[in-house]
């Protein structure tokens, strides 16, 4: 059993033992393979992952790498987060192009991920885009490590609506 942590722009925290009724169908899916390929165990390796598993999810998929100093490195960033970030962040760490000020939420959720190695899901909003409109987003985190109490990588999957809310996937 595990446990997820929902997150949002307005609410408090709270921990669940599935995602909430809203979260999108996809990133459902999403956090079934990652418990699928934990098996006993707190969380799966990054060797358990195949993004080929995936791949109508690739677009919005990122890869997380941890450092010695518990900064992250994007290792895989789908073709989405290039339009959303206006560039290539492959290979960047992540205090370089999310501010701990604006992006605190992120910072946050990547927090909980690794101290309660489990799921996060964030349904929130963000002015990513060039022309600063406001997008609503949904997210989920997930902590890949080979031991159990320490995660070296952080799987992500996000899923952005349209001005009518539809899934953009």
């Amino acid at each position: 059993m595990y446990s997820v942590t929902v997150t949002s722009d307005t609410a408090e925290n709270q921990v669940s033992d599935t995602l909430p009724e809203q979260a999108e169908e996809h990133l459902k899916w999403a956090v079934r393979y990652w418990d699928e390929h934990r098996g006993h165990r707190a969380m799966p390796a990054r060797g358990d992952v195949d993004p080929m598993d995936f791949p109508r999810l690739l677009p919005t998929t990122y890869l997380l790498e941890r450092t010695p100093n518990d900064n992250f490195i994007v290792r895989v960033a789908g073709t989405r987060f290039r339009e959303v970030y206006g560039r290539e962040v492959t290979g960047e760490k992540i205090s370089e192009f999310i501010p701990s000020d604006s992006g605190r939420d992120f910072h946050h959720d990547v927090e909980l991920c690794c101290k309660h190695i489990g799921p996060v899901f964030r349904d929130g909003r963000a002015n990513w885009r060039p022309s600063g409109v406001a997008t609503r987003f949904q997210r989920v985190m997930l902590p890949l490590g080979d031991r159990d109490s320490f995660v070296d990588h952080l799987l992500g999957f996000a899923i952005f609506f349209d001005e009518d809310g539809v899934p953009e996937i």
